[in-house]
C-alpha cells in the first residue's frame, strides 16, 4: 500500500520541525552521507515518531552551492517527495539519534547547515 503525501503536507512537516537539541518529532530532518569515491546525500523527513521508532519519507534535495564540476553543497527540499515512508528504529550513533536507512546509509539529525556532495560524471 502506498501513502500519498502532498507538497503541502511535507511543508508542513517542515514547519513543525524541532530543533535538533529537542526529541525527534514530526517534522525533524534527518540526512545520510555515504559512498565510495563519491559522496551520495540523501534527506528523510519524520511523519511519526515514538519514543523508539520513526517513520520517514524520503525527500529530495536543492543545490545550495556548486564547488566544482563534480561537486557542491545541498540542503532538503521537503516539496520533492522521492518514495514511500519506512519505518525504523532508533538507536545511539557517535553519541548521537541515528537510524539504519540500509547497509550502506546510517542517517542522523540534518545540522541545519548544507552537506557536501559529489559525483562523477
Amino acid at each position: 500500500m502506498t501513502t500519498t503525501v502532498t507538497h503541502a503536507d511535507a511543508r508542513q512537516l517542515t514547519a513543525q520541525r524541532p530543533t535538533a537539541e529537542s526529541r525527534i518529532g514530526v517534522g525533524t530532518i534527518f540526512v545520510s552521507s555515504w559512498g565510495w569515491e563519491q559522496t551520495n546525500v540523501d534527506f528523510y523527513i519524520v511523519t511519526k515518531a515514538t519514543a523508539k521508532m520513526v517513520t520517514l519519507l524520503p525527500i529530495g534535495k536543492r543545490v545550495h552551492e556548486t564547488l566544482t564540476w563534480a561537486s557542491e553543497t545541498v540542503t532538503p527540499d521537503p516539496d520533492n517527495i522521492l518514495g514511500d515512508p519506512i519505518r525504523r528504529k532508533i538507536h545511539t550513533y557517535a553519541g548521537h539519534p541515528s537510524v539504519s536507512i540500509n547497509q550502506c546509509e546510517e542517517a542522523s539529525i540534518w545540522s541545519g547547515e548544507p552537506v557536501f556532495r559529489s559525483q562523477w560524471a
